[in-house]
């Protein structure tokens, strides 16, 4: 069989013989096929030789036609050839070299070694476990998690007098050290016990199903998981070292579960154990910041295992009865408690609780656990019959009901809080305590105040984390002599974090327009990782001849505000070179001549939005006789709802390009210009406005720079693709659907963007109409360059590594397709690059003198050795400032290379890219395509929300045709 790892080859050459299989692809036939009592295991001198042949053949060197053949069967050998043939599977690129341009930085980084086993491999068993009550129709995983172990301690016949021996996901997966019995208790692998959980009263019959998964063992050895196989990658060790990491924290019957509280691959540490003084968890309205760890083990350069350590934080509940809950939700004090409520408080509220959990507190011992499904009225407003003694009955309040029961409410006019199902039960608040540790949704911690909250408060400079992170690995004793499941597991952690070393790059030149209209290049400040506009102009120039201002709730004093405002503006983009000149004078006022809106409308309500955009476009048009070219929009305040409604009339129905401002940003504009102070507020607002407008703000120098010469050279031009899909919200109507945009240069130089949006399916990441926005993006270029692209390069964010192979087989494929499309013949080299933000890797600068500002690794920071896969194209880099808190470094992971970039490449191609941002004269954290197309998906978000909240239509067709963007308006950066 031969082939090109990844590096260039096409699915017809994947394979070329479906009768033979290489050790380099397979490593040894134990490993991938064990036969009936054999441990699988790949490592050592196999390992070795494997990494040894893939590094050889170095970039895109075809593997020798002939090696030594495994010891399957040639039967089996054929079979699984001509599958693959047909699967026609690709191969992940492999890493052709490291990089070496860039001056030296040492970092550490929150990565730390650990061994597994110390004389012979540590073997383990997966076991489905499926635990239920005839009692109970749902499960959640506190409740799972407490009955599994409580069965494990009950039952030694079956597992044995050793729990460490264990660990369970709280969910379906176990991993024992030993294989279980199925004798005695466990009857056909199933057992059936009696537990009661801590939180209930009763004590129920439980049945527990445990099922082998596979007849053998699984070896723990990281190094599994980064082996290129023919089938997919084994994650298997990892999910069980994982899983130990936090088994001591998640165990019920130890003093670290009162602690601690895991959830996933972290585990969070209850607040009153919390010893940092500095840390303010309180978010208010019964809400509080948890901080935690994260563990997750990995493979590092030369299959060494590694294990990423970092500070976590959630939103949980706080611990608190539902009245103060109540209180705190509709923003009263604690004198005001049992006043009553009015139908907004009692609305407002419901909201907060609906789905909640939380105990009752009445009944003594008993702390039986409800989930709230709203709220009702007052105890003394809700009446039942009440069954007596005697045996008769009677109508009571729920207040008389507690007064006689139990004792007398002390806030009886407070509302109740509704549990049960079709029988409804009534809880006063007083009597109930909101259930803890309780998790906040998602869509409840990612409203704006408590987010905007959260990030203040969690935020941590870089040497501050790296001190938590290495403080919270002490207290959480991840060390085999306190935590009996490592040492069970032969697992042993090295508490210091890893030494690597990393390379800072040269920024590309970033060049403007003089006064002179000559080009100049700006004055860059490389620890900032920006650049000074001051004194220069844009290399493209816009011009705007007229625009129109609405005004929302403007009071007639603000009159003059918004006039001043717009002398402000347009005298600052003529300062920049645009061509600004509306030729209106302001009566009375020479100072403003020509900076004027033609039209301005002040407007009450969001029902007048339409008419005035209306009425801007006619008036306007008719005194100039021309297009109106931009329209401001002046709030007052964030309103997601309005935003969207304003930017579907401006890009959809009239094709105008729109800029919301709000009045607190004018009147801090003002109050600058009236102290004489620069304002970044306003130079921000006017690059958006010139990029709106069809102009170029800055550009990167290429005489310099022969790669960039060669991608942007019009005979041999590379067309740059950005790719997202943004998903519903919690919060958002159910009808919603997933959006896929993909984003694409229309200049040879890289600075201008168009973009291509589609609806599909809900949650669905893989682009469902990826070959026609392709085309669309392909036929733009070709439109405006008249060329057509000899490269595409791909950065593809929202994609994780279990979606890699879906990405490599389906998108590529796509990509070829539309080439295909335009000319049978056509083929241009295709680099498909998957942009990774979701990560927990941080860096931190060794030396003081190394760092930038706020502390953090300086912009161009890149790192591909020690923490990088042994064998895939990947690489981290930080390409922007971080001010405050711990700078997070973009992951790159290179899935298919037809060009054969070297490392220092692609390196180079991304970092320049993060200079192409349109929005600011900075670097930004990830390259402009990638981060346009994030833009564009949330861009188009609005669009389908404002859509849904206003027709009745909900079929994907009508759907599809509220993304439609105004044919005004294409070609342009209006979304930006």
């Amino acid at each position: 069989m031969n082939r090109e790892r990844g590096r260039g080859a096409r699915p017809e050459s994947a394979m070329s013989s479906s009768s033979e299989v290489t050790s380099s692809s397979l490593g040894t036939s134990e490993a991938s096929h064990p036969t009936e009592g054999q441990i699988p295991t790949i490592g050592g001198d196999g390992l070795a030789n494997l990494a040894t042949k893939s590094r050889a053949r170095g970039r895109g060197q075809k593997a020798p036609a002939k090696e030594e053949t495994t010891s399957l069967a040639a039967g089996n050998v054929k079979a699984l050839g001509g599958q693959m043939s047909a699967l026609r599977l690709r191969q992940m690129a492999e890493r052709p070299d490291y990089g070496a341009r860039g001056r030296l930085i040492q970092l550490w980084t929150n990565w730390f070694t650990f061994s597994i086993g110390s004389k012979q491999p540590v073997a383990v068993y997966q076991y489905d476990v499926d635990i239920s009550s005839s009692s109970l129709s749902k499960m959640d995983k506190d409740r799972r998690q407490f009955i599994f172990w409580e069965a494990v301690r009950q039952h030694p016949e079956v597992f044995g007098d050793d729990p460490s021996r264990f660990v369970y996901d709280d969910g379906k997966i176990l991993f024992s050290r030993e294989e279980l019995l199925f004798k005695g208790g466990l009857k056909n692998g199933t057992l059936e016990f009696q537990a009661r959980h801590p939180r209930e009263t009763r004590t129920l019959e439980w049945t527990m199903v445990i099922q082998k998964v596979r007849p053998n063992p699984i070896i723990l050895d990281v190094s599994v998981s980064a082996v290129p196989q023919l089938v997919r990658r084994d994650t298997l060790p990892i999910q069980c070292i994982d899983l130990v990491l936090s088994q001591n924290r998640r165990y019920p019957f130890n003093r670290f579960f009162e602690l601690w509280y895991g959830w996933n691959q972290r585990v969070y540490c209850f607040p009153e154990f919390m010893k940092d003084s500095r840390f303010n968890n309180n978010l208010g309205e019964g809400k509080e910041v948890w901080r935690g760890l994260f563990a997750s083990a990995s493979v590092g350069q030369g299959y060494r295992p590694i294990i990423n350590f970092d500070v976590a934080h959630s939103v949980f509940y706080q611990d608190m009865t539902l009245a103060d809950f109540a209180t705190e939700i509709v923003g009263r004090n604690r004198n005001d408690m049992n006043r009553p409520f009015n139908m907004k408080e009692r609305e407002l509220l419901n909201n907060a609780v609906k789905g909640i959990k939380f105990q009752i507190t009445h009944r003594g011992e008993e702390k039986r656990v409800y989930r709230a499904k709203g709220v009702d009225e007052a105890p003394v407003n809700i009446r039942f019959t009440k069954e007596e003694a005697n045996g008769g009955t009677r109508e009571v309040s729920v207040a008389e009901y507690f007064a006689e029961d139990y004792r007398p409410l002390q806030l009886p006019n407070m509302p109740t809080v509704v549990a049960g199902g079709q029988k409804r039960i009534f809880f006063p608040l007083e009597v109930c305590k909101l259930y803890r540790p309780q998790k906040v949704p998602l869509s409840i911690s990612q409203n704006e105040r408590v987010k905007a909250s959260m990030i203040e408060k969690t935020r941590l400079d870089a040497p501050v984390r790296k001190q938590v992170i290495e403080k919270l690995v002490k207290d959480a004793c991840l060390n085999a002599r306190e935590d009996p499941f490592l040492r069970s597991f032969e697992i042993n952690i090295d508490a210091s974090m890893l030494s690597v070393s990393g390379r800072i790059l040269a920024p590309p030149t970033i060049t403007a327009k003089d006064k002179g209209k000559r080009d100049t290049a700006c004055h860059f400040i490389e620890r900032m990782g920006s650049w000074k506009t001051e004194n220069v102009q844009y290399s493209t120039a816009a011009t705007c001849s007229n625009f129109a201002f609405i005004c929302m709730n403007m009071p007639a004093t603000r009159q003059k505000e918004m006039q001043e405002f717009c002398y402000l503006l347009v005298n600052a983009c003529r300062e920049r070179g645009m061509h600004f000149d509306t030729n209106v004078p302001e009566e009375g006022n020479e100072r403003s001549k020509g900076t004027q809106p033609y039209y301005v409308s002040s407007i009450r309500s969001d029902r007048e939005l339409d008419d005035a955009f209306h009425m801007c476009k006619k008036e306007t048009e008719k005194h100039y006789d021309s297009p109106l070219e931009l329209v401001f929009v002046c709030l007052d305040g964030k309103d997601a709802r309005r935003y969207g409604e304003i930017k579907s009339l401006g890009d959809l129905k009239y094709g105008i390009p729109t800029q919301v401002v709000q009045w607190k940003t004018i009147s801090a504009i003002l109050r600058s210009a009236s102290e004489r102070r620069p304002n970044n507020t306003l130079q921000q607002l006017i690059l958006k406005v010139n990029a709106k407008l069809g102009g170029v703000n800055f550009k990167t120098e290429s005489q310099k720079d022969d790669l960039w010469q060669s991608l942007t050279n019009p005979k041999s031009a590379t067309l740059f693709l950005g790719i997202d899909v943004t998903h519903p919200g919690a919060h958002e109507v159910r009808e919603s659907q997933s959006i896929g945009a993909v984003v694409g240069n229309v200049d040879f130089a890289c600075h201008k963007f168009d973009v291509s949006y589609r609806v599909q399916k809900r949650f669905h990441e893989q682009m469902v109409h990826f070959t026609k926005q392709l085309k669309e993006r392909l036929f733009a270029f070709l439109s405006a360059t008249k060329e057509k692209p000899a490269r595409i390069i791909v950065f593809r964010d929202g994609i994780s590594d279990s979606q890699f192979e879906a990405a490599l087989h389906e998108e590529v494929t796509c990509i070829e397709q539309a080439c295909r499309s335009l000319d049978p013949e056509y083929k241009p080299k295709i680099t498909y690059i998957v942009v990774q933000k979701r990560h927990h890797t941080r860096f931190f600068p060794q030396q003081r003198q190394d760092t930038g500002q706020g502390q953090n690794v300086p912009p161009g920071t890149a790192v591909d050795t020690v923490v990088t896969h042994p064998i895939d194209f990947d690489y981290f880099l930080c390409s922007h400032l971080a001010p405050k808190g711990t700078a997070r470094p973009a992951h790159y992971v290179v899935l298919f290379d037809e060009s054969n970039f070297s490392s220092d490449d692609l390196q180079a191609i991304t970092y320049r890219l993060c200079f192409h941002n349109a929005r600011c004269a900075k670097s930004g954290s990830i390259p402009a395509p990638t981060f346009f197309a994030d833009l564009c998906c949330t861009r188009a978000n609005y669009y389908l929300q404002h859509f849904l909240a206003t027709f009745n239509e909900r079929s994907e067709e009508d759907m599809e045709r509220a993304l439609e963007v105004n044919e005004r308006l294409k070609l342009k950066m209006y979304w930006i």
